[in-house]
């Protein structure tokens, strides 16, 4: 009698053991159900980028034209930009070339730093800019303004293999991304050009060019 008592204690306990071991799996499995589906969103106080007009450090915040053509008083004349680093978005001010002649080319030329822990994804950046031509002292206004059509603009983001992305369709392939830790070469290039396809009024002095602030925004995911 003893032995068959002993013998359902010990079935009963096994039963017990069997069904909480269920229970727990069951549990467990629920709890791993709902982890799998949880979102975890970028912690937005950990992407960060700094232009700079160093590819160095991310201090250099005025950036000082160059020119492919190099006319007397070219560069001296024309205006250091400045770096304004706001969160996501770099913003480029001052842009304010001086030009003497045709065929005239100033580049302003930037960093942009990734220095957070997420890839920094180019969103948007100013693809159009509007010239306003300003003529100086013993230049006439009406043919500076003439000659203003004659101003090229753009803005080219160099990628790895120093090749020139000026095309909005690039960046809807979100193949613009700058690594964790890496940096990308930036150069806003403006031409006084001549066109073989019309008659180019020339103006008869210097002038100077300025333009609205240029905004470039990068983001810690890639565009939906």
């Amino acid at each position: 009698m003893d032995k068959y008592k002993s013998r359902s204690i010990m079935i009963i306990i096994l039963l017990v053991g069997v069904i909480s071991l269920s229970i727990g799996l069951a549990v467990f499995s629920s709890t791993l159900n709902i982890k799998s589906g949880t979102t975890v969103s970028p912690d937005p106080s950990k992407f960060k980028i700094a232009a700079s007009a160093s590819k160095d450090n991310t201090t250099s915040l005025q950036i000082s034209p160059s020119a492919y053509v190099l006319p007397s008083g070219l560069i001296s004349n024309s205006s250091t930009a400045t770096i304004t680093n706001s969160g996501n978005m770099v913003t480029i001010s001052n842009v304010k070339p001086y030009f003497t002649a045709p065929r005239q080319i100033i580049e302003y030329i930037f960093y942009v730093h990734n220095i957070g822990e997420y890839p920094a994804y180019l969103k948007s950046y100013s693809q159009f800019l509007l010239p306003r031509c300003v003529s100086l002292e013993g230049t006439t206004d009406s043919l500076v303004q003439q000659a203003c059509n004659d101003i090229n603009t753009g803005i080219c983001l160099l990628d790895f293999n120093g090749r020139c992305n000026n095309s909005q369709s690039d960046l809807d392939k979100n193949n613009y991304v700058i690594p964790v830790g890496g940096s990308t070469k930036i150069s806003v290039r403006l031409n006084y050009s001549l066109h073989s396809n019309r008659d180019n009024v020339v103006a008869d002095g210097p002038f100077t060019v300025e333009f609205d602030n240029i905004n470039i925004v990068f983001g810690s995911q890639p565009t939906s």
